[in-house]
């Protein structure tokens, strides 16, 4: 998957993220239109599944990032990310249940005041948890980006905080998708290369083939030779 992700531009990242909103809310507005016309009641809550995909391809990003990719070179400990990052995944996820409008979510239970307290002050507690979680990620992501050197000149987002970045969704991951992708390729991971790097590996394979085909003829030439041309006369 990270290889899927990282072989994308950025221009195709940003029309990605940027445009997959809009798409299916025309979608979910073309729906609406259709069930008004025909009374038919549509409840594929569209835009809603398409903001949580964004939300979904953020997370598996910045977990490429500072999981996968610090693995494998970085090695930088990250668990208390992992943590923030199940905590903000879980609050994604509950939001998503929430807007779909389930009827358990409308149904007037009858509780106590003491229990209805006790049941906002989770869900502020919770909800204060996954925005500190956000903030942290993304500044790890930040700084395992900080981390990532290339042989390109710096730029002007370099000059900025990147977990700044990182918070703006979805700024950041257009923006250090090429760093990401050069990163890779300098380093040679996950099959991405360079292409110097790729030409260099062709120039050094052909000689070889080349000495390695001439030695199987040679040898064949060999072969047909006369067997008794060592024989006495």
């Amino acid at each position: 998957m990270i290889k899927s992700i990282f072989k994308l531009s950025t221009i195709q990242v940003g029309l990605l993220l940027i445009l997959m909103p809009f798409v299916f809310a025309f979608l979910d507005g073309m729906i609406s239109l259709i069930s008004i016309l025909s009374n038919f009641t549509s409840e594929i809550p569209l835009f809603e599944i398409a903001i949580y995909s964004l939300h979904i391809f953020f997370l598996i990003w910045i977990w490429s990032v500072c999981v996968t990719i610090n693995a494998r070179t970085l090695k930088i400990k990250n668990k208390l990310f992992k943590i923030c990052f199940f905590i903000y995944l879980s609050f994604r996820f509950f939001d998503f249940l929430f807007s779909l409008n389930f009827e358990i979510f409308k149904k007037d239970w009858p509780l106590e005041n003491e229990i209805i307290y006790l049941v906002e002050f989770i869900a502020l507690f919770y909800g204060t948890t996954a925005l500190i979680s956000y903030i942290y990620m993304s500044v790890f992501t930040g700084k395992i980006i900080s981390k990532m050197s290339i042989n390109k000149p710096s730029s002007f987002i370099d000059k900025f905080p990147k977990f700044f970045f990182i918070m703006a969704f979805p700024v950041g991951i257009t923006l250090f998708q090429s760093r990401i992708q050069d990163f890779l390729k300098e380093n040679q991971l996950f099959g991405l290369e360079n292409s110097s790097n790729r030409r260099r590996n062709d120039f050094q394979q052909k000689p070889q083939e080349k000495v390695e085909d001439k030695v199987i003829v040679k040898n064949e030439v060999i072969d047909k030779e006369d067997p008794t041309r060592f024989m006495p006369k």
